[in-house]
Protein backbone atom coordinates (compact mmCIF):
# COMPACT_ATOMS: atom_id res chain seq x y z
CA UNK A 1 0.00 0.00 0.00
CA UNK A 2 2.96 1.93 0.64
CA UNK A 3 4.82 1.50 -2.64
CA UNK A 4 1.23 1.83 -4.29
CA UNK A 5 1.34 5.67 -2.25
CA UNK A 6 4.73 6.31 -2.95
CA UNK A 7 4.09 4.91 -7.00
CA UNK A 8 1.06 7.82 -6.44
CA UNK A 9 2.62 10.58 -5.36
CA UNK A 10 5.76 9.79 -7.93
CA UNK A 11 3.24 10.21 -10.84
CA UNK A 12 1.92 13.14 -9.60
CA UNK A 13 5.55 14.53 -8.95
CA UNK A 14 6.26 13.46 -12.65
CA UNK A 15 3.12 14.97 -13.90
CA UNK A 16 4.18 18.31 -11.49
CA UNK A 17 7.29 18.34 -13.32
CA UNK A 18 6.19 17.62 -16.68
CA UNK A 19 3.66 20.59 -15.87
CA UNK A 20 6.63 22.62 -14.63
CA UNK A 21 8.85 21.85 -17.60
CA UNK A 22 5.97 23.16 -19.78
CA UNK A 23 5.08 25.93 -18.06
CA UNK A 24 8.44 27.02 -18.19
CA UNK A 25 8.95 26.45 -21.66
CA UNK A 26 6.09 28.65 -22.36
CA UNK A 27 7.04 30.96 -20.57
CA UNK A 28 10.28 31.44 -22.05
CA UNK A 29 8.67 31.29 -25.39
CA UNK A 30 6.58 34.35 -24.35
CA UNK A 31 9.25 36.06 -23.53
CA UNK A 32 11.09 35.57 -26.49
CA UNK A 33 8.10 36.59 -28.58
CA UNK A 34 7.77 39.36 -26.39
CA UNK A 35 11.22 40.92 -26.61
CA UNK A 36 10.75 40.46 -30.37
CA UNK A 37 7.06 42.81 -30.17
CA UNK A 38 9.02 45.06 -28.20
CA UNK A 39 11.72 45.14 -31.09
CA UNK A 40 9.42 45.14 -33.64
CA UNK A 41 6.86 47.76 -31.16
CA UNK A 42 10.27 50.16 -31.08
CA UNK A 43 10.48 50.02 -34.81
CA UNK A 44 7.18 51.07 -35.13
CA UNK A 45 7.62 54.10 -32.33
CA UNK A 46 10.37 55.50 -34.64
CA UNK A 47 8.25 55.19 -37.74
CA UNK A 48 5.23 56.71 -36.16
CA UNK A 49 7.53 59.49 -35.29
CA UNK A 50 9.09 59.63 -38.46
CA UNK A 51 5.42 60.38 -40.08
CA UNK A 52 4.32 62.35 -37.61
CA UNK A 53 7.22 64.80 -38.41
CA UNK A 54 6.48 64.24 -42.12
CA UNK A 55 2.69 65.11 -41.80
CA UNK A 56 3.41 68.34 -39.90
CA UNK A 57 6.05 69.20 -42.79
CA UNK A 58 2.93 68.33 -45.23
CA UNK A 59 0.54 70.21 -42.88
CA UNK A 60 2.34 73.48 -43.01
CA UNK A 61 2.82 73.24 -46.92
CA UNK A 62 -0.98 72.44 -47.35
CA UNK A 63 -1.67 75.30 -45.19
CA UNK A 64 1.25 77.68 -47.34
CA UNK A 65 -0.56 76.86 -50.59
CA UNK A 66 -3.57 77.14 -49.37
CA UNK A 67 -3.24 80.48 -48.82
CA UNK A 68 -1.90 81.03 -52.59
CA UNK A 69 -4.81 79.40 -53.48
CA UNK A 70 -7.34 81.79 -51.28
CA UNK A 71 -5.49 84.78 -52.70
CA UNK A 72 -5.65 83.16 -55.84
CA UNK A 73 -9.24 82.51 -55.86
CA UNK A 74 -9.73 85.99 -54.70
CA UNK A 75 -8.16 87.25 -57.60
CA UNK A 76 -9.80 85.71 -60.18
CA UNK A 77 -12.87 86.66 -58.34
CA UNK A 78 -12.37 90.26 -58.94
CA UNK A 79 -10.61 89.68 -62.35
CA UNK A 80 -14.22 88.25 -63.46
CA UNK A 81 -16.08 91.53 -61.78
CA UNK A 82 -13.97 93.18 -63.99
CA UNK A 83 -14.26 91.25 -66.71
CA UNK A 84 -18.16 91.21 -66.38
CA UNK A 85 -17.78 94.87 -66.70
CA UNK A 86 -15.45 95.18 -69.51
CA UNK A 87 -17.48 93.15 -71.13
CA UNK A 88 -20.42 94.99 -70.39
CA UNK A 89 -18.66 98.56 -71.63
CA UNK A 90 -17.51 96.63 -74.74
CA UNK A 91 -21.13 95.19 -75.89
CA UNK A 92 -22.29 99.23 -75.03
CA UNK A 93 -19.25 100.49 -77.34
CA UNK A 94 -19.89 98.42 -79.54
CA UNK A 95 -23.60 98.97 -79.91
CA UNK A 96 -22.90 102.70 -80.44
CA UNK A 97 -20.31 101.74 -83.02
CA UNK A 98 -23.12 99.91 -84.42
CA UNK A 99 -25.45 102.97 -84.46
CA UNK A 100 -23.26 105.39 -85.57
CA UNK A 101 -22.22 103.14 -88.55
CA UNK A 102 -25.87 102.52 -89.37
CA UNK A 103 -26.27 106.24 -89.52
CA UNK A 104 -23.00 106.51 -91.40
CA UNK A 105 -24.38 104.55 -94.10
CA UNK A 106 -27.96 105.96 -94.16
CA UNK A 107 -26.62 109.70 -94.43
CA UNK A 108 -23.84 108.30 -97.44
CA UNK A 109 -27.10 106.88 -99.24
CA UNK A 110 -29.43 109.42 -98.83
CA UNK A 111 -26.95 112.45 -98.88
CA UNK A 112 -26.36 113.29 -102.78
CA UNK A 113 -22.79 114.50 -103.03
CA UNK A 114 -23.03 116.18 -106.43
CA UNK A 115 -25.15 119.42 -104.63
CA UNK A 116 -22.96 121.88 -103.75
CA UNK A 117 -22.64 122.09 -100.20
CA UNK A 118 -23.99 125.71 -100.30
CA UNK A 119 -27.90 123.80 -100.45
CA UNK A 120 -27.17 121.60 -97.17
CA UNK A 121 -29.35 122.75 -94.75
CA UNK A 122 -28.16 122.78 -91.27
CA UNK A 123 -31.39 124.07 -89.58
CA UNK A 124 -32.77 120.86 -90.69
CA UNK A 125 -30.33 119.04 -87.85
CA UNK A 126 -30.63 121.55 -85.62
CA UNK A 127 -34.45 121.11 -85.49
CA UNK A 128 -33.38 117.25 -85.11
CA UNK A 129 -31.32 118.18 -81.95
CA UNK A 130 -33.99 120.28 -80.66
CA UNK A 131 -36.47 117.20 -81.34
CA UNK A 132 -34.38 114.75 -79.95
CA UNK A 133 -33.65 116.70 -76.45
CA UNK A 134 -37.68 117.33 -76.18
CA UNK A 135 -37.78 113.77 -76.41
CA UNK A 136 -35.49 113.28 -73.36
CA UNK A 137 -36.66 115.66 -71.45
CA UNK A 138 -40.87 114.67 -71.58
CA UNK A 139 -38.86 110.99 -70.98
CA UNK A 140 -37.31 112.17 -68.05
CA UNK A 141 -40.24 114.27 -66.59
CA UNK A 142 -42.26 111.01 -66.99
CA UNK A 143 -39.49 108.44 -65.08
CA UNK A 144 -39.72 111.19 -62.42
CA UNK A 145 -43.52 111.52 -62.15
CA UNK A 146 -43.55 107.48 -62.34
CA UNK A 147 -40.81 107.13 -59.30
CA UNK A 148 -43.02 110.05 -57.41
CA UNK A 149 -46.21 107.44 -58.08
CA UNK A 150 -43.97 104.23 -56.89
CA UNK A 151 -43.35 105.80 -53.72
CA UNK A 152 -46.72 107.34 -53.35
CA UNK A 153 -48.06 103.51 -53.67
CA UNK A 154 -45.18 101.95 -51.68
CA UNK A 155 -46.43 104.51 -48.85
CA UNK A 156 -49.71 102.82 -49.09
CA UNK A 157 -49.26 99.45 -49.25
CA UNK A 158 -47.12 99.58 -46.01
CA UNK A 159 -49.52 101.76 -44.70
CA UNK A 160 -52.19 98.88 -45.34
CA UNK A 161 -49.44 96.36 -43.71
CA UNK A 162 -49.38 97.94 -40.52
CA UNK A 163 -53.22 97.65 -39.97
Amino acid sequence: MIKATNEDIGNKLQAEKDNYDNLLRDKMETEERLARLNVVLAEDRRVVEEQKLLLAELKALIEEEQTQVDALNESVVENRKIKKSEDERYRHVQQQYTALEAKQTFIETNYDYTKAPDEMDVEIFRRIMESNNEVNETVTGFVAKVGEVKKEVTKIIQSRQTF
